[in-house]
């Protein structure tokens, strides 16, 4: 084999060796920001009921999307391990929407409407499993929450 024959295999060597470097570090990187992503979750208020896309949650950030689909103003709160009480700041006028996020540990966690509670207008949610950003399930709350 000439000496050209032979640097062109070296050549060639350190290129794939690279690649696979390369795609491994980017495989990596995406890993990484999916174990970062939040999982969004769509939460309705209308008078006197939350409705969430979700109610049973894996560990792991979760992004809350209130949408206020009823004719008054309502706001948003959460409660549970290792969050004191959590809200939307201000009040969530008819037609908008605001979003929450937070870091759900293994628990039970409590979701009002602080300024409608006392009408029923909260929930639970259930946060328990390996941290994959998985849901099940869909709930639908009026006045049958959390006492």
């Amino acid at each position: 084999m000439s000496r050209f024959g032979a640097t062109g295999l070296r050549f060639a060597a350190v290129v794939i060796v690279a690649a696979a470097a390369a795609a491994g570090a980017a495989l990596a990187v995406m890993a990484a920001h999916a174990a970062t992503r939040s999982l969004r979750v769509t939460v309705v208020e209308r008078e006197y009921r939350i409705t969430l896309a979700h109610r049973s949650f894996k560990p792991g950030m979760v992004a809350f999307v209130i949408q206020n689909r009823g004719k008054l103003s309502h706001e948003f709160e959460i409660s549970g391990p290792g969050i004191a009480g959590k809200r939307v700041p201000g009040k969530i006028a008819p037609g908008a929407k605001r979003l929450l996020k937070v870091r759900l540990r293994g628990g039970t966690y409590k979701l009002w409407c602080p300024i409608h509670a006392a009408r029923g207008m909260k929930t639970t949610i259930r946060v328990s499993g390996a941290a994959t950003g998985t849901t099940t399930g869909g709930t639908t709350t009026s006045g049958t929450g959390w006492a």
